[in-house]
């Protein structure tokens, strides 16, 4: 049987946006916690009354290795979670523990690094994830402070708004002024007055980015400018959050397909 210590979680020196976790006695050099979330909804399938996985959507930050302290920055999508063999009534009981917490911006912990399998976040909305298995000898934890590690990675992730998905309608050719597009973005909760953005935009046609950008009041910014776009090009968009202190901070994905537009271009 693994042992586990609690003292493992006390923060230390910030190393850009993940922190190295204070030595302590009786530490261990490894935080056992298999996935940090930040939760939007959980969906237990293929329903409420006798589900046997569920879908958790929101941004996570997986643990790699065996053992360790690395995780995977943070990215915005879903994960489909199994239990592991005869473990069914155990794994419902911690999966309605961490639906508990969807919506409300809290970071929660759970699973196991040790014993998770096939962990994937699906970040294409049109693709079906694919089911990985959930680690348990790890307990759920709802954490009070995010200030360090996967933690303050999730608490530091904007939210890519618009445009996604099925994008604005574009002409066979470009025009020869680009297209005037907005993209927008909901802040990241743990922002502060030294927090800025800049968004990246990339396609086979340009790679750009913007200037750091200060948040706008209220909980959304936009940044407009001209794209090249024709019709069926893919756009990939990004927001990375930057703030002094962060030598490494996360950075957000989107991406749109254009339709087609009358080409007016003359």
């Amino acid at each position: 049987m693994k042992t586990l210590f609690a003292s493992i979680l006390v923060p230390s020196i910030a190393v850009g946006g993940l922190t190295a976790h204070a030595a302590a006695p009786d530490a261990v050099p490894s935080d056992p916690a298999g996935i940090y979330a930040r939760l939007d909804r959980a969906v237990f399938l293929p329903d409420a009354e006798k589900p046997d996985r569920v879908e958790l959507q929101g941004a996570f930050a997986i643990g790699v290795g065996g053992s360790g302290d690395y995780y995977c920055a943070p990215r915005w999508g879903r994960l489909v979670l199994t239990a592991p063999a005869g473990k069914l009534e155990e794994c419902l009981v911690q999966w309605r523990d961490v639906a508990s917490v969807a919506g409300t911006d809290r970071i929660v912990s759970f699973s196991s690094r040790w014993d998770q399998k096939d962990i994937v976040v699906e970040t294409d909305p049109r693709a079906t994830p694919k089911a990985g298995v959930m680690g348990l000898g790890w307990e759920v934890r709802k954490l009070e402070t995010s200030n360090w590690g996967p933690a303050q990675a999730l608490r530091m992730l904007a939210r890519p708004i618009g445009p996604a998905g099925d994008g604005p309608a574009a002409p066979e050719r470009v025009a020869r002024n680009g297209t005037e597009l907005e993209f927008v973005f909901a802040h990241a909760p743990g922002q502060d007055e030294g927090t800025r953005y800049v968004i990246a935009v990339t396609s086979e046609l340009e790679s750009f980015a913007s200037a750091p950008l200060t948040p706008s009041a209220g909980n959304t910014t936009s940044w407009r400018t001209s794209v090249a776009l024709r019709a069926g090009l893919v756009v990939r968009w990004s927001v990375q959050t930057i703030r002094d202190g962060l030598e490494r901070t996360p950075v957000a994905e989107a991406s749109f397909v254009t339709g087609k537009a009358a080409d007016r271009q003359r």
